[in-house]
């Protein structure tokens, strides 16, 4: 935790820590949302409470992992997403990643659209595009005999 900003510590803390890095910052969102499912408030430097120490370095390392992956505005832009309301862990990941590939994508759309590239959406496939099912039954039976009659 820093005093003055920098390129690596680009976030101020909520909790008087000074300028931190994004995955505290993460760990500390993650954190004070905990805090706010138990109905309580962090304190000032929580994390030097050895209960809030633990939670935090757990926090920090899952968010860490996520920012290797996933820009920091990705992150915190999922954070607000309705399906992760109730996610007080990055450890939860089943659920975070699929929000996060969403965000993701959207803000690339955003950015393609701010450069103007066009990218060509996906067609989804109609039933003249789709082949015909192919039979796998070669013995003649009644109903393969009814249709070769008409």
């Amino acid at each position: 935790m820093a005093n003055e900003r920098s390129e690596k510590s680009c976030f101020q803390s909520k909790f008087g820590g000074g300028w931190i890095s994004s995955g505290q910052f993460l760990a500390e969102i993650m954190c004070e949302r905990f805090a706010l499912s138990q109905k309580e408030r962090l304190s000032h430097k929580f994390w030097s409470d050895p209960y809030w120490l633990k939670k935090f370095k757990l926090q920090l390392k899952g968010a860490n992992e996520l920012l290797k992956k996933y820009p920091v505005e990705v992150i915190l832009s999922a954070l607000k997403h309705p399906d992760l309301k109730k996610v007080y862990s990055f450890g939860l990941k089943s659920v975070i990643i699929p929000i996060l590939d969403i965000e993701l994508n959207k803000s690339k759309r955003k950015l393609a659209e701010s450069v103007s590239i066009e990218i060509e959406p996906e067609e989804p496939s109609t039933e003249e595009d789709r082949k015909p099912r192919v039979s796998f039954s070669y013995k003649k039976n009644v109903l393969k005999n009814i249709r070769e009659l008409e």
